[in-house]
């Protein structure tokens, strides 16, 4: 960089130049790869396979990635600009996620916070993210960043997962055959309603006690044992006589299929 002025004589008279210089090769050259790690990071971020979205100091979006265009259906250019709480979120999350994005403006990280946000077809993505203070070359904060993860299909998986959990747990109650575990030391952690029904003895009662020594003869207990035995090893035993003491002292002849569980 030079700055160039006349060179004059001791009468006045113009006789040449003189430039006083300073040497920017390094400058320049911390310019460019300023300029190049500015592009790599604009490439990372459009092109992550994470949703990757962010606001300025007012809530305005102005970031979103191909990744979060591609789950919501909305394009960048649908969203830029947009207020990103009261547009994208249901209202029962905007409060909270306002707190995430203050936090952030005041340096605050928070990681793995549930952030659900509306698709073009209205369909609710359940995202976890990371919410991180965006700051320019001077170091303060002008807005904030946040890095996510698509658990849409995984929470659905949990749903289900406790859907048919329900299920199961109300056919082994309700079924009409007598259904009861117990665990690995043999203490019973399932009485169905049909075994408390020909017992006498309420799920209650029986919970946590020893299956073999609290509820059946004697005689039995060996063999039995060794079919509880066999089943946690994983060897199935079918239509095994099963007798149970009932509350009033009568024994009951059942036949039983032990399993794994």
């Amino acid at each position: 960089v030079l700055n160039a002025n006349p060179r004059v004589d001791i009468h006045g008279d113009i006789v040449g130049v003189v430039g006083v210089g300073q040497d920017i090769t390094e400058r320049k050259m911390a310019e460019q790869e300023l300029r190049r790690v500015a592009n790599d990071l604009r490439s990372f971020i459009d092109n992550a396979n994470a949703p990757i979205l962010g606001t300025n100091k007012d809530g305005l979006v102005n970031e979103w990635n191909k990744k979060v265009a591609e789950i919501t259906g909305f394009s960048k250019e649908e969203v830029m600009g947009q207020d990103l709480v009261e547009k994208f979120l249901p209202s029962g999350y905007r409060e909270n996620v306002k707190n995430v994005l203050r936090n952030a403006l005041m340096g605050i990280e928070t990681a793995a916070f549930e952030f659900p946000l509306f698709s073009k077809n209205g369909k609710q993505l359940d995202i976890v993210l990371n919410a991180n203070p965006r700051v320019d070359i001077h170091g303060d904060i002008v807005g904030v960043v946040g890095v996510g993860q698509d658990i849409t299909e995984r929470k659905m998986a949990e749903q289900e997962l406790r859907r048919v959990a329900n299920d199961l747990r109300s056919f082994i109650d309700n079924a009409n055959a007598p259904i009861l575990g117990t665990n690995k030391d043999g203490l019973v952690n399932e009485w169905n309603k049909k075994v408390a029904e020909i017992t006498g003895f309420s799920k209650e009662e029986v919970m946590g006690q020893d299956l073999v020594e609290k509820f059946l003869p004697s005689g039995y207990r060996e063999n039995v044992k060794n079919v509880l035995r066999n089943a946690l090893m994983g060897i199935e035993t079918a239509a095994f006589e099963f007798p149970l003491f009932s509350k009033n002292g009568k024994q009951l002849d059942i036949v039983l299929n032990a399993n794994p569980r």
